[in-house]
Order: C-alpha cells, then sequence, then structure tokens
C-alpha cells in the first residue's frame, strides 16, 4: 500500500485536471502508464453455470468497470462475451463482490474510470474423462 502512495503521489492533481478528469478521478490508462497496479482485498471467483457444464460449453466475459474511492467496482458493463449468457451474469456477481485497496493520488483516494476485467471459463477432463471446471482466469 505504500508503494501504492508513494508513487500515486507524484502524480500531481493538477496533471490529472490537464488529462481532461477532475481532481478525484484517474482514467485506466493513466493508472497503467503510472506503473501502479490495482491490490485486491477481497476477490471473488465466478461459479462456473451447472447447464454450461453439462452441455460442455466454455467462454469468456469482458466486463468494463470504475472503481470507487472505496474500492468497490461499479457502472459495470459488458464488453464482449462467448459461450453460455449465464457466464455474464456468473461473472457480474464476481466482479460486484470483488473488493480492492482505495487508489490514491496526493493521500487522497481517487475514482478509477475505464478497467477492464476477463473472466475465462474453461472445461478440463479428469483421469476418469469426466468433465469438470477448470481454473477460471482472471485479467485485471
Amino acid at each position: 500500500m505504500k508503494k501504492v502512495i508513494a508513487m500515486l503521489s507524484t502524480i500531481s492533481l493538477i496533471g490529472l485536471v490537464s488529462m481532461g478528469v477532475n481532481a478525484s478521478t484517474i482514467r485506466a490508462n493513466d493508472l497503467a502508464q503510472s506503473g501502479i497496479g490495482l491490490t485486491k482485498v477481497k476477490s471473488v471467483t465466478p461459479d462456473y453455470p451447472s447447464s454450461a457444464i453439462s452441455q460442455k460449453i466454455q467462454g469468456k466475459v469482458t466486463l468494463s468497470y470504475d472503481l470507487t474511492t472505496d474500492g468497490e467496482p461499479t457502472n459495470i458493463k459488458v464488453v464482449d462475451f462467448e459461450g453460455s449468457k449465464h457466464f455474464i451474469r456468473s461473472s457480474i456477481n464476481a466482479l460486484k463482490n470483488t473488493r480492492f485497496e482505495p487508489v490514491l493520488a496526493n493521500n487522497q483516494a481517487v475514482k478509477v474510470i475505464g478497467l477492464q476485467k476477463q473472466y475465462d471459463f474453461l472445461l478440463i477432463s479428469d483421469q476418469s474423462n469426466k468433465v469438470v471446471p477448470g481454473l477460471t482466469a482472471f485479467n485485471l
């Protein structure tokens, strides 16, 4: 957390305003360029829908979202998806319940806009050739 504070403190509020956002908001691209990563406080894995398992459906969901000053995902929208529509509901529920450390600039919590997260839903076969849900991959 101290690393995040130190690095973001170097971003001046004047610089944020000149980028077209107010002093309490930073764009995801600007956050990435500063080298700052988000730190999860609570990570939630989406459920693999049983109907998709029985039908052997795999897929992915890409969501866009903003992060409040409290580290809560908000304004969640579907950017793209493949596979079952049930993956969408599961992904949104997982992201809604995930929490991050607040992002700080000049020792003040700021809102982050324009983030994306992708959930991959994969099936694997176990030793008995039974299809089971695989790991769900995450990208911030």
